[in-house]
This record gives structure tokens, C-alpha cells and sequence, in this order.
């Protein structure tokens, strides 16, 4: 049996073949030929894919996170370093409080992250009579010498602008204080070669703190 070639399939499922072409497909498909159906099949579903593609918006929160982690910032613009975004792998908020507890006193947030061989440990707290947040942090490597996570520095930013910059000490922990913004992440630069970002989507920092 002949086969129509597979760019008359295309245009057929794309709509665009003349009309004594479009009754000599039909008719051929009529004939039960399995090849040439499952190539329409194939070119419909591309076709249909591409026509909602304009209409599939991926997550607010995961455009933001690409793009800062794709930003060009002048003081590195001439540099060639990698960007790697940390996973979020354990939520303090998300744990099931004690059977028969209706209640409790949130004292902060624990928030555990992981790039890599790279542990990212934070606590995220309220600072008493006062607008501003404490963010007290640990980089810690279990494969990797301890002078590794040692001054290694800290970025607090909302999108693009910096609010806060310290470094680690040498058993990788930091420290920082700060007022209440949008668009947070850390960006820690843990080798002259890469950078690790951290996301703090604003719900995160909200949660904790409301009322």
C-alpha cells in the first residue's frame, strides 16, 4: 500500500492542505492504513500542544527564582560563574503538630536546603518589639573539609537589590538582620567559580510572622 508523504500530514493537521487534497487523505485513512494514521495522530497532538502552549504559564514563584538566578550583575558581569538553585528538602511549618495539641507558640521557622553536597540550615524569627527579622543561618558539607563553609559570603537580596551582606565563620555559620521586603533569596558564593541561590518566596517569611 502507498504512504502519503509526511509533510502533506503536517499540513493536514495544520488545516492548510487544498480541498481535493484533504478528500484523498480522508479517503486513504478510510482504508485502514495503520502507518499513515498513526502519523496523523502523531502531527494532531504536536499541533494542538503547540496551539495551547501560548496559554501554559508556569508558576509566579519559579519565574522569579530562574530569573534571579540567571540575573547579570555588574560587580560579576565579567565573570564566569555557575548558578545553582537549592532545594527546599525540610519545613518546620510543614510537620504535623503533637496529637491532642490545638495550638502553640511559634518561636521561628526551621528551613533546611540542599545544593549539592551543600546543607543550607536556617532559622527564620521575629525580632522582639520591632519590624525588622532575623535570619540565622549554618552551611554545612559532610563530604568536604570544614574550611570549605569558612568566609564563604552571604547575599541577602530582594530581587535585585542587596539588603544585607555578611560571611560565614569557620564552622559556617552566619547571621542577619533585616526589615521586611519582597522577593527574597540568599545568593551565597561558595566558590570563586559558583553560586548558590536560596529562594525565600514571600510566603515563606509571611506565614511565621502574621498577626
Amino acid at each position: 500500500m502507498d504512504h502519503y508523504a509526511m509533510e502533506q500530514w503536517i499540513d493536514y493537521a495544520r488545516g492548510v492542505v487544498t480541498e481535493p487534497v484533504r478528500r484523498a487523505l480522508e479517503e486513504h485513512l478510510r482504508t485502514g492504513c495503520r502507518a499513515c494514521t498513526r502519523e496523523l495522530a502523531t502531527w494532531k497532538m504536536i499541533c494542538d500542544f503547540a496551539e495551547g502552549e501560548p496559554l501554559r504559564e508556569p508558576p509566579p514563584g519559579a519565574v522569579r527564582a530562574v530569573k534571579l538566578a540567571v540575573r547579570t550583575e555588574p560587580s560579576v558581569a565579567l565573570r564566569d560563574r555557575s548558578r545553582e538553585i537549592a532545594q527546599l528538602i525540610f519545613d518546620s511549618f510543614a510537620q504535623p503538630q503533637p496529637q491532642g495539641v490545638r495550638s502553640a507558640h511559634i518561636a521561628g521557622r526551621q528551613l533546611l536546603y540542599k545544593a549539592g553536597p551543600l546543607l543550607i540550615d536556617m532559622h527564620l524569627q521575629s525580632l522582639a518589639n520591632s519590624a525588622r527579622r532575623s535570619l540565622t543561618g549554618q552551611v554545612m558539607t559532610a563530604d568536604q573539609p570544614s574550611s570549605d563553609v569558612n568566609q564563604l559570603h552571604v547575599h541577602l537580596l530582594s530581587g535585585h537589590k542587596e539588603l544585607a551582606h555578611t560571611h560565614t565563620d569557620r564552622f559556617g555559620e552566619f547571621y542577619i538582620e533585616y526589615d521586611s521586603e519582597r522577593d527574597l533569596h540568599l545568593s551565597l558564593e561558595v566558590s570563586p567559580e559558583k553560586d548558590v541561590y536560596v529562594s525565600l518566596d514571600d510566603s515563606l517569611w509571611r506565614t511565621p510572622f502574621a498577626g
